[in-house]
């Protein structure tokens, strides 16, 4: 019989095979996925240097961010250093989502050594969590969430679940006199339970895409009979509305119009769409990647 620590070592070199070699040898090669902004894996120094600050100058006639800081660290040093060590944009993209699943494994490793507990259970423990379904909704589009631990809940819900988004339209600005560049989304979001939505006083919106769009708004709230909301602000010009559903009382739809936004096309999918509800962290996320575009508007629907 091998050594404990051979043991440990093998189990630990068996798990990282499951992790990244299917990415690497099966999972289209040579292909990047849309994971987050394109940018990231493109120029991740020009996405570093940017991160510190809250003001991007670029986008339009300057605007304030509110995800690069989000890519600090570790992402963004993730991808900034193999791309110094000469790596293909593919190959970095599979050892960042690698690495992402062996840590899920080696995690319920240590925590079941931390327990006390021994024996083949404990490797089927750290293959089940490692390879949950939950993260295929992530791994391809938003996969830095896969990193957070959330403590809290958007719209006070005990399980997190994804806004489902059913259409997205972007307009950009066309004039030189007022902003009139706007957005429109609808979608639909499911709570558990329903009551704790109840709660819901205001809700910061946050929409982006794959290139420079990067907004954010932040509206009070108001309730009729806990089944019907109306946030609303006027500078900017939002209103969003979050109705339950007669039949599915845990199912709510969504709709929000945002207008007069200095926005700037060209769009670029993915466009992912942002809630968290009174000033809490943003863990209620969706993405949607079928669009039609030109170079001043994008439409996506699902």
């Amino acid at each position: 019989m091998l050594p404990a620590r051979w043991r440990g070592a093998a189990t630990h070199l068996a798990l990282a095979a499951v992790a990244y070699l299917p990415l690497l040898v099966r999972n289209s090669p040579g292909r990047v996925a849309a994971d987050t902004k394109t940018y990231l894996y493109l120029d991740p120094a020009r996405l570093l240097a940017r991160a510190p600050s809250m003001w991007d100058p670029v986008v339009g006639m300057g605007t304030v961010t509110h995800q690069n800081i989000g890519y600090l660290f570790p992402m963004g040093p993730f991808y900034w250093g193999l791309e110094r060590l000469g790596a293909p944009d593919w190959v970095a993209q599979r050892l960042w989502l690698g690495s992402i699943v062996f840590a899920a494994g080696a995690g319920v490793l240590a925590l079941m050594r931390t327990f006390g507990l021994r024996g083949p259970g404990v490797v089927v423990a750290a293959l089940a969590y490692m390879l949950s379904p939950y993260s295929l909704d992530y791994a391809a589009r938003i996969s830095v969430l896969l990193l957070v631990n959330k403590t809290s809940d958007a719209l006070d819900d005990p399980v997190d679940a994804p806004l489902v988004l059913r259409l997205l339209r972007a307009k950009q600005d066309t004039s030189a006199v007022v902003d009139n560049g706007r957005i429109n989304v609808k979608g639909e979001l499911v709570t558990a339970p329903p009551g704790d939505v109840l709660a819901l006083t205001s809700i910061t919106v946050g929409v982006s895409d794959s290139l420079g769009l990067d907004q954010l708004v932040s509206a009070p709230c108001v309730s009729a009979g806990g089944t019907r909301f109306k946030c609303r602000t006027d500078v900017p010009r939002f209103t969003l509305t979050l109705k339950a559903m007669p039949q599915q009382p845990e199912r709510f739809r969504f709709a929000f119009k945002w207008s007069r936004l200095p926005l700037t096309g060209p769009f670029l999918e993915p466009l992912t769409v942002r809630f968290a509800d009174d000033g809490g962290p943003t863990d209620r996320v969706g993405t949607i990647v079928e669009c039609i575009k030109t170079n001043a508007k994008i439409t996506c629907r699902e």
